[in-house]
């Protein structure tokens, strides 16, 4: 599942790896009962072991951006949510701690935000403490987004990628050197290795978004 972040996290468990088990359940209640608008659980892990049970997706990631997971929780013992450099057994870049010792039933709203500090990120829902009997927990909603647009080349958000747009490409040029901190921008125009840099390999992935000024762009590759 690598490819440009992603503005929605995919169905579970469609796009999803687990060590445990999971499954949709499509006949969970409608809303309120359930925050889902089509109604129905994103997923539910549960384990014959109880223990830790962990969910997780790892996507290619602009270094140096900002990315927010977040949605809906409930279910039994400790839940957490994180971000992490790497894959899912890397480094955690930050972690929400949803509830402990259970939630009553209650769904929880919960996010957790962190800034990339390479090219690869994990998302991960995780469960622990969890008994052998019955599911661990339950999620619903699951969002991720990023401080890029959702056509990255797209630097001022009008639709199009225009010479405006490559003028902040150039604000960004950095060949020997880190990302600059102004502009902010910076980071979604980092496409190719090496990261942490815009340079010359970062230009074929812009030009290859140009659409002209006023000419709309509804995806950038």
């Amino acid at each position: 599942n690598c490819g440009p972040p992603p503005a929605v996290i995919g169905g579970v468990p469609t796009g999803w790896s687990t060590d445990t088990n999971m499954s949709r359940e499509g006949n969970a209640p409608l809303p309120p009962s359930c925050p889902s608008p089509a109604g129905g659980h994103y997923g539910t892990m549960s384990s014959g072991e109880g223990g830790t049970l962990r969910a997780w997706q790892t996507i290619q990631a602009q270094q140096g951006g900002s990315y927010t997971f977040s949605g809906y929780f409930a279910g039994s013992a400790d839940c957490t949510i994180a971000l992490l450099n790497g894959d899912e057994n890397g480094t955690v870049l930050n972690s929400t701690a949803v509830f402990t010792g259970g939630d009553g039933g209650t769904w929880h709203q919960a996010s957790v935000t962190a800034t990339a500090t390479s090219s690869v990120m994990t998302v991960m829902w995780r469960i622990d403490n969890a008994t052998p009997e019955g599911p661990g927990g339950h999620a619903d909603g699951l969002q991720l987004s990023s401080n890029c647009h959702t056509v990255w080349a797209d630097a001022d958000d009008d639709g199009d990628v225009d010479m405006i747009d490559f003028a902040e490409w150039q604000r960004c040029y950095s060949p020997v050197v880190d990302l600059p901190a102004e502009p902010g921008y910076c980071a979604c125009f980092d496409r190719a290795a090496p990261f942490g840099r815009i340079d010359d390999v970062d230009l074929t992935p812009f030009l290859n978004c140009v659409s002209g000024s006023a000419i709309p762009v509804a995806s950038c590759p």
